[in-house]
């Protein structure tokens, strides 16, 4: 029994040097995403983590620069961790989380805080989108709606003194992207405070708020509409159209800021996560291009279409037949794509997530700018599915031949699969949950719409 009970007691030697390093790993995680959720309460509202819903995002120079040094301290603290001592799964978890906070740096140094606002998002389109993430069940939900409004105008003087540093320092955005905002920000500037998308919420109150919690919630989020809200649009607006559109520039590469060719190498850098030039990845963009037409090409010849590929392209793009006629036309297809290829996922997948997948039209006061289609994943808790956004702004400009590929990449096979998936995965720590790797994520997509030809798309 001896060498039985000395192999036991070395391996419990073992076991507990490894679970100190373990421990430390576990708890510096724990960490840093308290402090990621603190920092952007608004994305902790949407997975479900309700501990700041009274708050909008710091964007301040101050915020920024505590952030940072925090990260510093991560990595410090990451690096002290003796590695040897750690798991093969933990292992693989300290060298993500190392990237994840080299990554958040470098993020920084792009210096994109500079210009907060263009026509697909920034806070002032943040800030009516609140209603799709945040609850409205109790008083409490009420009332930290009304918090997030109020504290509206202290976030407009922190953009406006990031882009006034951009500004100053000749890093501004192109006039192009400013030119929708400010049709998005006039958008909001209502006379009564009932006509706001923001009231939009307190139009059915919950039932279990008394008679008076009802009065007093629609009195503070109409005070806070007509006292904080629009005038800080119009606070934004005056600043944009008086001040930093003059100062717009004409191009829109962001080549063209100071320091502009090593904030474009390090984005690239972080949206590929490899170390290729932007000019290798432009050779690659380029044989792709010839790859992707010599397949149309093919469908071309296919169809029986007489005449060269652009022929065949102006074709498509020309004839109503291929074209949606209404907004509910393309969101009835849309959900047609979405329903089927939900339908034939057990053919291609062992395991499909828990959370659902709905449509959602894009709101009219984004609408005109937004993307074509977009994913927004769901709560953690379930508490909201993820959601399918489908632009219906004009219609009759939306090609019928590209929902089946766009419903892949957006919604099933693509992100949603993905995105719910990694959520669910509780195995894993929440920075690596909840990590966008843009390669990773787009890259998946992508893939996604190929698996049309498998579930008979």
């Amino acid at each position: 029994m001896r060498p039985i009970v000395a192999a036991a007691l070395a391996l419990a030697v073992v076991l507990a040097g490894c679970s100190a390093p373990r421990q430390r790993l576990a708890r510096l995680f724990d960490e840093y995403w308290d402090e990621t959720m603190r920092r952007n309460p608004t994305w902790a509202t949407s997975l479900g983590d309700h501990r700041y819903d009274d708050r909008l995002p710091d964007l301040s120079a101050e915020a920024r620069h505590e952030w940072e040094g925090e990260l510093e301290d991560f990595l410090g603290t990451l690096r002290s961790i003796p590695v040897a001592k750690l798991s093969a799964a933990d292992r693989l978890n300290h060298r993500i989380f190392e990237r994840v906070c080299e990554y958040e740096l470098s993020r920084l140094l792009t210096r994109s805080y500079l210009v907060p606002l263009n026509q697909m998002g920034g806070p002032h389109l943040a800030l009516p989108m609140l209603q799709v993430s945040h609850p409205f069940e109790t008083y409490e939900d009420y009332i930290n709606y009304a918090k997030r409004l109020e504290a509206f105008p202290d976030q407009v003087e922190q953009i406006v003194a990031n882009m006034e540093e951009g500004r100053r320092a000749g890093h501004v955005a192109p006039r192009v992207n400013i030119v929708p905002v400010i049709t998005q920000i006039e958008s909001q500037l209502v006379v009564d405070p009932v006509d706001s998308v923001l009231f939009d919420p307190l139009d059915q109150v919950s039932s279990a708020l008394s008679e008076d919690q009802q009065q007093t919630v629609r009195r503070r989020v109409m005070a806070a509409i007509g006292e904080c809200v629009v005038p800080s649009y119009r606070r934004l607006l005056t600043y944009l159209t008086d001040t930093y559109m003059p100062a717009c520039r004409n191009t829109v590469g962001i080549y063209d800021v100071p320091g502009g060719a090593a904030i474009y190498v390090r984005r690239t850098r972080l949206e590929t996560t490899t170390d290729l030039t932007p000019q290798e990845i432009h050779q690659i963009g380029l044989a792709e291009v010839t790859r992707l037409r010599g397949a149309m090409d093919r469908v071309r010849m296919a169809m029986g279409f007489e005449g060269e590929l652009d022929a065949f392209m102006d074709h498509l793009r020309s004839q109503p037949e291929f074209f949606a006629k209404t907004g509910a036309e393309l969101v009835q297809r849309c959900n047609d794509c979405l329903r089927r290829a939900e339908a034939a996922m057990p053919k291609l997948f062992g395991r499909l997530p828990v959370a659902s997948c709905e449509m959602k039209e894009i709101e009219s006061y984004r609408a005109v700018s937004a993307p074509v289609a977009y994913y927004n994943p769901p709560a953690e808790d379930f508490s909201r599915p993820g959601y399918y956004y489908i632009n219906t702004y004009e219609p009759t400009k939306r090609p019928l031949y590209s929902l089946e590929a766009l419903t892949y990449h957006e919604a099933v096979p693509g992100h949603h699969l993905q995105i719910a998936l990694d959520q669910e995965n509780t195995s894993l720590p929440r920075f690596r949950r909840y990590a966008g790797f843009t390669a990773y994520v787009e890259g998946w997509a992508l893939y996604g719409e190929s698996l049309g030809a498998e579930i008979g798309g």
